[in-house]
């Protein structure tokens, strides 16, 4: 069991990932965990209402993600184990903060180009 992030706050997000890019392949946490809209514009992983998002749009690069949501269940992994990579990858940039498990903590989390990540806790 992982520890949870109850509350997700995206504030900034550049990542494109590439045109044939297979989530599925890139880490076997999400491995037939994947739904994808029609329209082709999100995906997300998990179900009852909670664990990983990304929507975003098709461009001639690949896919442009414009929103990110980790929270709920598994959540705790989900960022660790295929956000923080998955940013680092493909050279992308992530702020973003989290209310985790009953509020123990709120966390700010920056990810950078270089693939630099830290985490900054607010009490």
């Amino acid at each position: 069991m992982s520890y949870n992030i109850d509350t997700w706050k995206l504030k900034k997000i550049d990542l494109i990932l590439p045109q044939g890019f297979d989530i599925e392949k890139f880490n076997d946490r999400a491995i037939g965990q994947i739904e994808v809209n029609s329209n082709l514009k999100d995906w997300e992983y998990n179900w009852d209402g909670e664990g990983f998002q990304m929507r975003g749009e098709i461009t001639e690069k690949g896919f442009k993600v414009l929103d990110i949501k980790c929270w709920g269940e598994g959540s705790g992994h989900d960022y660790s184990d295929l956000l923080i990579p998955l940013i680092q990858k493909f050279n992308g940039y992530l702020e973003a903060s989290a209310i985790w498990e009953r509020g123990d903590s709120i966390t700010k989390f920056f990810i950078d180009k270089d693939g630099e990540h830290s985490e900054d806790i607010e009490i």
